[in-house]
């Protein structure tokens, strides 16, 4: 009894590996509150501690964007985010 494998062909190419997007910020770090749009014109005139949140929860991605729960350590507010909106708290 004979046993017939069949392999596929190998084309040479080397199959490009693409890396999953990872979280920029990491949970208990201070970032600033950068939000876009109609917000953003609302909040110029809150002080500038007002910005500053803590990373409390990485979420899923939110198609290709990292999202992220961040609190205020000031009035306790908490916020979901994606990465776009939010900066290094140093900067």
């Amino acid at each position: 009894m004979s046993t017939r494998r069949s392999f596929s062909r190998f084309s040479g190419a080397v199959p490009k590996v693409v890396a999953a997007r990872t979280h920029k910020f990491s949970i208990g770090e201070t970032v600033n509150y950068k939000p876009a749009g109609r917000l953003a014109s609302r909040l110029k005139a809150v002080p500038a501690e007002a910005h500053s949140f803590t990373v409390t929860r990485l979420l899923p991605m939110e198609g290709a964007h990292p999202q992220y729960r961040i609190k205020n350590a000031g009035n306790g507010e908490e916020r979901v985010v994606v990465e776009s909106e939010i900066q290094d708290g140093a900067c």
